[in-house]
């Protein structure tokens, strides 16, 4: 999930594209995600760099939407529709953290909690990039300790 979220933050109008794009084909659709990403246009009408297009399909390979198989990048449009909430969940991370108001406030950490079917090498990732959420509302319940006084 690293390589995803890194290419989404420094590449947020390429992923725009690419994902109008995928929106729009079949369900059934397969084939090389090269050739698939190749003609596509940003929003601004600059088309996408063949090498904009391997980024965004390593990113997707990060995720398991697209699958590499040698010089082929296949999509998976099931796995498409199944990380869709974690990949908007990605973007709108992002953008609060890159929203000015929010540094404000002080120091923002993100807090994930895990499930238990996770593969151990995507769970040492996350933990790489996050925090365990138990451990951050433990730490935002003792911050709080002498500022508020509880009675029955």
């Amino acid at each position: 999930m690293k390589d995803y979220v890194y290419a989404v933050r420094n590449y947020p109008w390429l992923f725009d594209a690419i994902e109008s794009a995928v929106a729009t084909l079949p369900d059934e659709a397969t084939g090389d995600g090269y050739r698939l990403f190749r003609g596509l246009r940003t929003s601004t009408g600059r088309p996408v760099a063949d090498s904009e297009a391997l980024i965004a399909l390593n990113a997707l390979c990060d995720l398991g939407v697209v699958q590499r198989r040698g010089a082929r990048y296949d999509l998976d449009k099931q796995q498409w529709h199944e990380t869709e909430q974690l990949r908007e969940g990605i973007k709108a991370a992002i953008a609060n953290l890159g929203d000015e108001s929010h540094r404000a406030r002080g120091d923002a950490h993100l807090c994930v909690s895990l499930p238990p079917t996770l593969s151990p090498a995507a769970e040492h990732v996350i933990r790489e990039t996050s925090m365990d959420l138990r451990s951050g509302m433990l730490d935002v319940i003792l911050a709080t300790k002498g500022l508020y006084t509880f009675s029955c």
